[in-house]
């Protein structure tokens, strides 16, 4: 979810992050740096249901990029077009596939065309590689077969996953560039199952690597999150609290419209890194919402005044939080 590393189709080859970032090399199928491991979390998709989600949006990014003005501008992704989006995304599934299949990293990445039929066709091959890898695994149940990945687990299913968050949010990014509202383009983009998944991965891969990377400094304060229903009580993954432990102070950060202990600060410290835990410790601010919402704001797509989401306790350090590095 605009989260993996690789050349952006600029004509200068840098490798640039949907954070502003350049990229400095992943990481291998290495388990020397242990994950924290909350004690709660959003339930988790199984890897059918990411590879069903993944064929869709890279179905519907299509169709925006065949269709589209490419010469529109991508706000998530400052300096970026349409076309440079799309080129992105090519380039993307074969760094993917190529640590699914063969086991390594993409030291030097084809950036990729950015007029729209070479653009087009460089976005199909990179798809439909990736699709028939994933579909071959799936058909012999093989989603804990080892691959090199970015981060722990180092299994084929680390990449169903993670594609199907970063297309997922190239979709919202390609809506939006083309004048879908942010709630509007979420609709389309995002299922609530999807966007829980996807905060949980920012709470438990991404922001921990950040700082294992050096991309990061542990943060000082500590940022709860509460992923609101969308459609009322019993709404399943929408209720559900993203990477969280019942953390000591997050009733009294949750306020009036969130149930005790529904919160806790799953983004503080090193967010377990070093091997640590984080857990149990008091939230300064609780950062509540729409899964998709909760997802889009972590990433720097919209701000934390969207309609929404809501903040309670320090909302300073809610902002210090998601204006940091958390993300690449």
């Amino acid at each position: 979810m605009g989260s993996d590393e690789a050349h952006d189709g600029s004509p200068s080859g840098v490798v640039r992050l949907h954070g502003g970032g350049s990229w400095a090399g992943g990481e291998g199928p290495s388990t020397a740096h242990p994950a924290r491991t909350p004690t709660r979390k959003a339930d988790p998709v199984d890897p059918r249901t990411h590879l069903d989600g993944l064929a869709s949006a890279v179905a519907r990014l299509r169709d925006v990029l065949a269709d589209g003005d490419l010469d529109a501008p991508v706000s998530g992704c400052p300096g970026w077009t349409l076309a440079d989006l799309g080129a992105h995304v090519g380039s993307i599934y074969r760094f993917a596939r190529t640590g699914l299949v063969e086991h390594r990293g993409l030291d030097a990445k084809d950036p990729g065309p950015t007029e729209r039929e070479p653009m087009l066709a460089w976005f199909d091959e990179g798809a439909d590689a990736l699709l028939t890898a994933l579909r071959a695994i799936d058909a012999r149940g093989g989603w804990d077969e080892p691959a090199w990945t970015m981060a722990p687990p180092a299994t084929a299913a680390f990449w169903v996953r993670r594609q199907h968050h970063e297309t997922a949010l190239h979709l919202w990014d390609a809506l939006e560039s083309q004048g879908a509202d942010p709630a509007e383009a979420a609709a389309l983009a995002l299922d609530a199952a999807t966007a829980a998944d996807g905060v949980d991965e920012i709470v438990r891969m991404f922001f921990p690597r950040q700082v294992r990377l050096g991309r990061l400094a542990p943060l000082d304060d500590a940022l709860g999150l509460v992923l609101r229903p969308v459609g009322g009580a019993g709404a399943d993954a929408e209720g559900a609290v993203a990477g969280a432990a019942d953390g000591a102070g997050a009733g009294e950060s949750a306020g009036a419209g969130e149930s005790a202990g529904a919160a806790s600060p799953v983004l503080t410290g090193d967010g377990g890194a070093g091997g640590g835990s984080v857990e149990g410790t008091a939230s300064d601010a609780v950062l509540a919402g729409p899964p998709s919402s909760v997802l889009l704001a972590l990433w720097k797509r919209i701000p934390l005044d969207s309609p929404g989401l809501s903040i309670t306790g320090d909302r300073a350090a809610a902002a210090r939080v998601v204006s940091a590095a958390i993300t690449p």
